[in-house]
């Protein structure tokens, strides 16, 4: 895989390069990479599938109204990323302004999802030991992805780095992660070592809540999934709301907690910020295979 030159290209910013040149970097490792396929396994994100139009066949100023940088991708790939979702139109806005650490997280965790196809970790413990993940609630997510997975790391063992600004050396092993899973940092003890609360299944969550009259069954789904269809007896706490109050779920600390959502993801992460604020009895559980 050739990679070099690419971050030689890209301009020199105090704070780290711009949103623009990290999603240029990603678009054009897709399109320089030779031999990477989505095969059965599903080991690498499939190169061939980002040719053309659909991995943006014009990076250059002449489609960003004459950007002198030569590395802003054309505004196809702005309208192709805002269509499936790993772009945000405040990304546009913000294209040529130094991107932070949490903004890199999410676009590479929607492009995974939503280019490559490729599932969230259902275990994702280790991102546990990152005393900044929940300083943004919208974030949590996709830090906890690609943290677990191993494409981005921390600035320290403990600590994301959640506003700090990407490094152009950094923005290039993140593509080559992104596209090979076996260039991965997979060395971040991946497991249950970082988790705070415990998971049950389905039938053990529901067991615990019929014989202790003192649980809590909180729904984390938003308020139209909770409205539409709930497990009877289930309070609605939305996952932002416990992510930014986790004072608001219950006055009793030593209460059974018993959160959940369709697929245990968000639910697991709202039972460890529980657990984080002093909730001694943090449960999730899932009512679906599939994750929320």
């Amino acid at each position: 895989m050739q990679t070099a030159g690419i971050g030689d290209k890209m301009s020199n910013h105090e704070n780290g390069i711009t949103t623009g040149e990290f999603v240029s970097v990603i678009l054009r490792h897709f399109r320089e990479v030779e031999g990477f396929s989505r095969d059965a396994a599903g080991e690498n994100c499939g190169a061939e599938e980002h040719s053309g139009n659909a991995a943006g066949e014009n990076y250059g100023a002449e489609n960003h109204g004459g950007n002198t940088a030569g590395n802003f991708p054309g505004e196809d790939i702005w309208r192709r990323g805002m269509e499936k979702g790993w772009l945000e139109e405040r990304e546009r806005l913000e294209a040529e302004k130094p991107i932070e650490r949490r903004t890199a997280a999410k676009i590479v965790h929607e492009f995974l999802r939503r280019e490559c196809g490729e599932a969230d970790e259902a275990d994702w413990g280790a991102a546990g030991r990152l005393k900044d993940l929940y300083y943004c609630r919208t974030c949590v997510n996709h830090v906890a992805q690609v943290y677990a997975k191993g494409i981005m790391t921390g600035l320290s063992e403990d600590v994301f780095g959640m506003r700090e600004g990407l490094q152009a050396e950094e923005a290039v092993e993140i593509a080559e992660r992104l596209t090979d899973k076996k260039r991965r940092r997979l060395s971040l003890d991946a497991g249950n070592d970082g988790a705070l609360s415990r998971s049950l299944s389905l039938e053990q969550a529901l067991a615990l809540a019929g014989k202790d009259s003192g649980a809590i069954l909180v729904d984390v789904r938003s308020r139209e999934a909770y409205a539409k269809e709930h497990l009877d007896g289930a309070v609605n706490i939305p996952f932002s709301v416990i992510l930014e109050d986790p004072d608001a779920v219950a006055a009793d600390r030593a209460a059974p907690l018993l959160l959940y959502c369709d697929g245990g993801y968000q639910s697991e992460i709202a039972a460890n910020r529980l657990a984080e604020a002093g909730y001694l009895q943090a449960y999730s559980f899932a009512t679906e295979k599939e994750q929320c």
